[in-house]
């Protein structure tokens, strides 16, 4: 979980790409909410 000023550095952003294009469940979440929304468990 990322702080709501918290960036990605651009190894997490290819690394999340990589992730998603290989069917992966990848994204930044800045909550709990957030990643429970990531997991469709929401």
């Amino acid at each position: 979980i990322k702080t709501p000023s918290g960036r990605l550095s651009e190894e997490q952003g290819r690394f999340l790409a990589i992730v998603q294009k290989l069917g992966g469940i990848a994204g930044v979440a800045r909550s709990v909410q957030d990643a429970q929304g990531l997991l469709d468990l929401g």
